[in-house]
Formats: C-alpha cells, sequence, structure tokens
C-alpha cells in the first residue's frame, strides 16, 4: 500500500511540474572509468562532461521540465536515456557495463523510469500495466506506452491514450499514429509500397518520384551495430547501377549528429539518401510493420514490392531482380 501511495504521489508531482516551464538541472555524478571528452549530455544541445578526479558536475538547460536526456559514450557507440527536472540530479556511470550498470537518481520523473525498468526486467506484465496506468500522464508514463504499445492490446493502448491530458498530449503523438494506422494492412510482397514524402533541402520529395526506376528502402538505426555493415554495400550499389536503382535509407530514430560523429570514426562516407525528417515518419514504420533492423526492401519500377527481408545485403540477389 505505502508503494502504491509514493507511485501516486510521484506522477502527481511529475504531472504538476510539467506546468512549471524550463528551468536548468544540475547533474553530479561519479565517473568509474571514463575520461573528460569520452561522455557527452544531448538535451537541446550538446555538453561535453568535464571530469576531475573520477567526478563531475554539470549545469545545463531544460527546455521543459521534467525533460528526456541522453549520455552518449561516443567510443562505446551507445547511449542511456533519462530524465531531468529542475534542481539536482545523481549520476553513477560505469565505463564496464555502461548500459547495465550506469544509473540516475534525485528526481520524480527518474524514480518513475527506474520503477519502470524494474517491472521490465522482472518481466512483470501486470506491474507494467499498472505503471502505465498510474503514470500516463507524465513523461515516462508517455514514453513507455510508446515503446511498448505493441505489448499490449489495441484496446488497452486506446483507453491509456485517451486519458493522456495536455501539454502531454504533443508526447504522444506517436502512440496517436499508432491507433490510426493499427487496422492498415502491413506492406508485403506484391503491395504497393506506401508513399511517404520527405523534405530535401526546399524540395518536398515523395517515394512516389522514384518511379521508373527499382528502389532499394533501408530501414536503419544509429544503435543497431548489424546496421554499420551495410552502408559501404548500398553506396557501391548505386554507385555503380544508379541509373537502375536508387537507394534510400529511412533512420528509425533521430539521433543524426551522432550518427554523423560515428560514421566520421568508422570512415563511412555513406553517399546514397538518408532519411531522418519524414512527413508521418511513426505511420511509415506501422504500416512497413518494421521490428528488425535492417530491414530492407526492393520495389519495382511500378514501386510494387518485389522483395523484403532483414539482415545483411545481398547485392548479388539484388542484381539479378532488376533488370
Amino acid at each position: 500500500m505505502k508503494k502504491l501511495a509514493l507511485t501516486l504521489l510521484l506522477s502527481v508531482l511529475v504531472s504538476a511540474s510539467l506546468k512549471a516551464g524550463s528551468g536548468e538541472v544540475t547533474i553530479i555524478g561519479n565517473s568509474h572509468g571514463f575520461k573528460t571528452g569520452e561522455l557527452f549530455i544531448s538535451a537541446e544541445s550538446k555538453h561535453i562532461v568535464k571530469i576531475e578526479n573520477n567526478k563531475f558536475k554539470i549545469t545545463i538547460p531544460l527546455k521543459t521540465n521534467p525533460q528526456r536526456i541522453n549520455l552518449y559514450a561516443l567510443k562505446l557507440k551507445k547511449f542511456l536515456t533519462f530524465y531531468a527536472e529542475n534542481g539536482v540530479i545523481y549520476a553513477e556511470v560505469f565505463k564496464n557495463g555502461f548500459l547495465n550498470k550506469s544509473h540516475f537518481s534525485g528526481s520524480a520523473s527518474q524514480e518513475i523510469m527506474n520503477n519502470f525498468e524494474n517491472a521490465i526486467r522482472a518481466d512483470n506484465k501486470e506491474k507494467f500495466y499498472e505503471l502505465l496506468s498510474l503514470n500516463i500522464n507524465t513523461l515516462p508514463g508517455v514514453d513507455y506506452l510508446t515503446r511498448y504499445r505493441r505489448n499490449l492490446t489495441v484496446d488497452k493502448v486506446r483507453d491509456l491514450y485517451s486519458m493522456i491530458n495536455e501539454p502531454l498530449k504533443e508526447n504522444a503523438k506517436d502512440i496517436k499514429a499508432y491507433l490510426d494506422t493499427v487496422q492498415i494492412e502491413t506492406m508485403e510482397k506484391g503491395t504497393k509500397a506506401f508513399n511517404f514524402r520527405w523534405q530535401q533541402g526546399k524540395q518536398t520529395l515523395s517515394l512516389s518520384d522514384f518511379e521508373g526506376k527499382y528502389v532499394l528502402l533501408n530501414f536503419t538505426s544509429t544503435a543497431c551495430g548489424p546496421c554499420w555493415k551495410t552502408y559501404e554495400e548500398m553506396d557501391e550499389l548505386e554507385a555503380l547501377h544508379g541509373n537502375n536503382i536508387k537507394v534510400i535509407s529511412f533512420h528509425t530514430d533521430n539521433g543524426k549528429e551522432v550518427w554523423y560523429n560515428i560514421a566520421k570514426q568508422k570512415n563511412i562516407d555513406f553517399n546514397c539518401t538518408s532519411l531522418w525528417e519524414v512527413h508521418e515518419k511513426e505511420k511509415a514504420l506501422e504500416v512497413y510493420n518494421i521490428n528488425i533492423l535492417p530491414t530492407f526492401l526492393l520495389l519495382n519500377k511500378d514501386g510494387i514490392i518485389i522483395d523484403r527481408w532483414s539482415g545483411s545485403l545481398n547485392t548479388k540477389k539484388i542484381l539479378t531482380q532488376i533488370k
């Protein structure tokens, strides 16, 4: 009963703080193995973490209160998400065991996130749903519903979404897109590819603009290790056969700056079209039923899907399919 009361109190505190506007947070931490230049915090901008005697203290502005923040370990090519509010948050960051051992404390939102993670590690679905119900009007609640909506029935997702109040509705766009498209037939072989649009400079382009050519559509992500093995092959495919095939790389995440930093470290000069800001991005991911990365779709000159697979890029197979 005490735990339930504490969870409810945390939820109320976080919901109330959403109206408090922006501010700043001071992060006080202990570094176990990291040195200055190996960690940076990404909020509205990039902040290098300066470490002295295995300790650090950094103050960053918050655009919203609370706010979702990422801590990146450059050499490890990994990142952690935590939640910060006005005031102070404490961190223990481990180079060996960065994802599993590092932890944050000191904010109500972070405590809610920790409760979600404990339920996930324990594979306690009832507890997880209870936490969603209690915390749906918090930023972590909306985030975890977004991430794990496919583990729930559509009716449960719809009920939880209906409980979300302003201003959090703005953070729940992906959930709405999921509910709007959940009945749409997924894109499989023999179907016309969903014609999403994107901004390229001052132009608005769409998938259908490339009809008349074959299209290799690659769904990828910055944090996907196997995805990084495919970029050079895709580059070579378009460089040698660009008169007949267009290669488009659809980034499912929004880590554009981090992706380019990693690409520079790996000496990858990727010249194919890379999509980050796609109109109705979540809808496209739902329609194409993207659950595994990398996923490839090969479209014929009429925009019909003629092949779909996940994993490695099989250039020889592709070349036998395009004429």
